[in-house]
């Protein structure tokens, strides 16, 4: 940046620094014009004080402006999270909802099938037992018995025939519910295996909504970080021109002062008293 630039930039500021840079530049010329080079100096001192306070004021309204540009992703990136959350967590809970009505209709729906099969089973099997070849023997002989009028053995076969009746009964009765049983044994399996299926299904569609949430998340982290990459890459640009900028200007000052002080060892000689320091810093600059 050159010395025009810099003033250019100072005096279009509307900040209490740059008005009064201007005001103690043209006293500079006005003792500049007057030939009082010292005085001259001393307003070049006061200006880089300044320039060094309004330095600052840059550097820390740079640094304040870059952290809102910073807060200001921070801020859009909770808010898109919290966006993306809300609404990925709905889907989520809504599609746990239609799983356990999925699952509660299926479970209904197999004890109705169950309650309905067994019912058809104790309708369509007899409980009525066949009687076995060895009880048919018997009542054939107490028949015979009865009519050849042999009433003692008549009556011993009727004792028979009523004890293989309870037996024949008992055993057609527990075969009877064993044959139920398995088959209700095997049509609940086979409900089971049906409500297990539906339990992957639901748990396949689960995992892959889990999944397609992450995918999402991933893109959303990547921009942000991306983003804050190029905000971090662009910030440490502006302030490195920054930092450039103010060193050319403040090089521009040194030599203007480097002009003004040949111009004073060639002027018309003033007698001055000087204290040492200010001998000293005049002999440095020379």
């Amino acid at each position: 940046m050159t010395h025009s630039t810099s003033q250019s930039l100072l005096t279009t500021t509307d900040s209490e620094i740059a008005i009064k840079i201007n005001c103690l530049r043209e006293e500079q010329k006005a003792f500049e014009a007057q030939e009082r080079y010292i005085e001259a100096e001393m307003i070049i001192q006061k200006i880089a004080e300044l320039k060094q306070k309004y330095k600052k004021e840059q550097v820390l309204e740079l640094k304040s402006r870059q952290g809102e540009e910073k807060d200001m992703v921070e801020n859009s990136y909770q808010r898109e999270l919290a966006e993306f959350n809300l609404h990925w967590n709905s889907l989520i809970k809504e599609y746990i909802e239609k799983c356990n009505e999925q699952e509660t209709k299926m479970m209904q729906k197999h004890r109705e099938q169950c309650r309905a099969e067994r019912e058809r089973l104790e309708k369509c099997i007899p409980k009525n037992y066949k009687p076995s070849t060895q009880l048919l023997n018997l009542i054939k002989c107490k028949e015979k018995a009865v009519l050849a009028q042999k009433y003692i053995e008549a009556d011993s076969l009727l004792r028979q025939i009523e004890e293989e009746k309870v037996y024949e009964h008992d055993r057609y009765l527990e075969a009877r519910k064993n044959k139920i049983d398995q088959h209700m044994g095997n049509f609940e399996a086979k409900a089971e295996r049906e409500a297990e299926n539906l339990k992957k299904r639901l748990k396949t569609g689960l995992d892959e909504l889990n999944k397609q949430k992450s995918r999402e998340m991933s893109i959303i982290i990547k921009k942000y970080d991306n983003l804050r990459r190029e905000i971090a890459n662009a910030q440490s640009i502006e302030a490195n021109n920054k930092e450039r900028n103010s060193t050319a200007a403040v090089r521009n000052r040194g030599n203007l002062t480097f002009r003004m002080q040949n111009r004073s060892l060639t002027a018309t000689p003033i007698r001055l008293s000087l204290s040492p320091n200010k001998r000293m810093h005049t002999s440095t600059l020379n």
